[in-house]
């Protein structure tokens, strides 16, 4: 798929994630994250969530963004069989296309939109977790008006395996919640129903927090 029939099409894939580079790459970007481990003293645990785009058919990790993790929150390790393996998740958008120009924003603003949710519940004060809150609803505003009239539509999650090149079918619920829940929260903010979609990024961060 080029960019053409992004433009053109009825749909765009997003999501095998994050892209800065999407008008360089196929449509199709997608979001991987890395198993939790200890982030900067007194961040308890971290996810590192990155975009994935496809360059010549071959999937690639781009734009990096960690999500802190309260201290007890569950960690998501990959499989045995697949140690090195990703989690990622998949979305598609349906009707009206973006304009190509702004697409790879749309995963991007979504994950700084959860980072800085995590960064918020790990805030010393509350003034600091209010301003926090507030730059990730600005966030995930800014990944609304770029999807325009489109319907982000949340696909199944999938390991990448960096090894191999590929991505690989596994089921992951809390990956699929949180996919579900940013899905609906978009939607409300293109309904103008602000309250409703701040419930539901907040749902989707706890599916990743394991809360």
């Amino acid at each position: 798929m080029d960019q053409r029939s992004v433009a053109n099409g009825t749909h765009a894939r997003i999501a095998r994630l994050l892209a800065a580079l999407a008008l360089l790459a196929t449509a199709l970007v997608g979001v991987v994250a890395l198993p939790a481990g200890p982030a900067q003293a007194g961040d308890g645990n971290s996810i590192v969530i990155c975009d994935i785009v496809y360059f010549n058919g071959h999937p690639v990790p781009v734009n990096c963004v960690r999500v802190p993790l309260p201290m007890l929150a569950v960690t998501w390790p990959p499989p045995d069989w697949c140690p090195q393996c990703l989690f990622t998740f998949d979305a598609d958008l349906l009707g009206d296309p973006p304009d190509p120009a702004v697409i790879g924003k749309i995963p991007s603003e979504i994950l700084g939109g959860l980072a800085d949710l995590g960064k918020a519940e790990l805030a010393a004060n509350q003034n600091d977790r209010a301003a926090l809150r507030a730059a990730a609803l600005q966030s995930f505003q800014s990944a609304a008006a770029a999807i325009g009239k489109a319907t982000y539509q949340p696909g199944a999650s999938v390991l990448y395996d960096p090894k191999a090149g590929k991505v690989i079918s596994y089921a992951s619920p809390w990956l699929d919640t949180a996919n579900k829940n940013v899905a609906a929260g978009l939607a409300s903010l293109q309904a103008g129903a602000v309250p409703d979609a701040v419930g539901q990024f907040d749902a989707a961060y706890a599916a990743i927090a394991g809360k």
